[in-house]
């Protein structure tokens, strides 16, 4: 048994993931979970939480209208959730998370940098919980889960409904996961731990998958590097 159900990490607050903020909170989901963010935080690309945050919400490209209450009350009451380090504006890519936020939850919400339509993109966001042999779920773009599998990665159908996947409005395609977390947030110890297990083998393939095409790209690059270094001692 973990002590969180998810973990959903947020550092720059898009308008994708405040949007994801605003509906997890309506069903007290941010509160009960590994749910990171700051409105305090002096980013650049943050200052949405640092002036005016109503009358930014109107301006973003989602409809924030049922999430504006929502975003508004975390700002004001609860404006800062941090779990493994304190400062999230020093954090940046990769090697930057610890074990524990995987290893104290069930599952991995990735809010990737996009969920814009028309803009494909896949991160580090999502290798972080296939390292950790984490299952999860995508809220990015249309296709992502799609994308993986195209790379040699398995997903988690049947054990979560994955057609969310192919929805091209953002709203649509996050209310789509939302579902799913709601069901598995609402499962009995005995029925998360049998669906746990269920996944383990997809996380375990994943994780040994990536470790293999980062030895690939190692390979490759090292030949190409003695290729050219010989280029250069033969001039």
């Amino acid at each position: 048994k973990r002590k969180y159900d998810f973990n959903c990490l947020n550092r720059r607050l898009h308008a994708h993931r405040l949007y994801c903020l605003g509906r997890l909170h309506t069903y007290g989901l941010v509160e009960k979970n590994i749910v990171t963010y700051d409105f305090k935080s002096k980013l650049e690309d943050n200052k949405i939480q640092t002036t005016d945050l109503e009358k930014k919400l109107d301006d973003e490209w989602m409809d924030m209208r049922f999430v504006k209450k929502h975003l508004v009350n975390l700002k004001e009451n609860r404006p800062t959730f941090t779990y493994d380090f304190e400062d999230l504006d020093s954090l940046f890519g990769i090697n930057w998370e610890t074990s524990k936020i995987y290893d104290d939850s069930m599952f991995t919400l990735v809010n990737e940098t996009s969920a814009l339509t028309g803009v494909y993109y896949i991160s580090e966001k999502v290798m972080k919980p296939i390292g950790h042999c984490h299952p999860f779920l995508v809220f990015g773009s249309v296709g992502s889960l799609k994308h993986l599998r195209e790379h040699g990665f398995k997903t988690f159908e049947p054990y979560i409904d994955e057609s969310y996947d192919s929805i091209k409005k953002a709203e649509d395609r996050f209310e789509a996961i939302l579902t799913q977390i709601r069901r598995l947030c609402d499962m009995d110890d005995d029925e998360k731990l049998k669906w746990m297990e269920s996944v383990v083998e997809i996380c375990e393939y994943n994780r040994n998958h990536l470790f293999k095409i980062a030895d690939n790209y190692n390979k490759v690059m090292g030949h190409r590097f003695l290729r050219n270094l010989k280029k250069i001692i033969n001039v």
